[in-house]
């Protein structure tokens, strides 16, 4: 959350949205240390990746008639 900038009452709601879509599968881990509380751990499901794959190629294609154009 610090390194991306985003509060978690912005952050939770996306990470179960894109969990109920089947994007995310989470579990329970039990605290590192006494006195912590569970936390949730989150990992990319096979459709996950497909859905990120496929939308990172999205947005280089559309940089790169910029970079193009940049260098010309």
């Amino acid at each position: 959350m610090k390194s991306i900038r985003v509060a978690s009452g912005t952050l939770y709601p996306i990470l179960l949205r894109l969990e109920e879509r089947g994007y995310l599968s989470a579990e329970w881990r039990k605290p590192v240390s006494e006195g912590r509380p569970p936390r949730h751990a989150y990992k990319l499901t096979s459709e996950g990746r497909r859905y990120a794959a496929h939308h990172i190629d999205a947005v280089k294609a559309q940089r790169e008639p910029t970079a193009k154009k940049a260098s010309i």
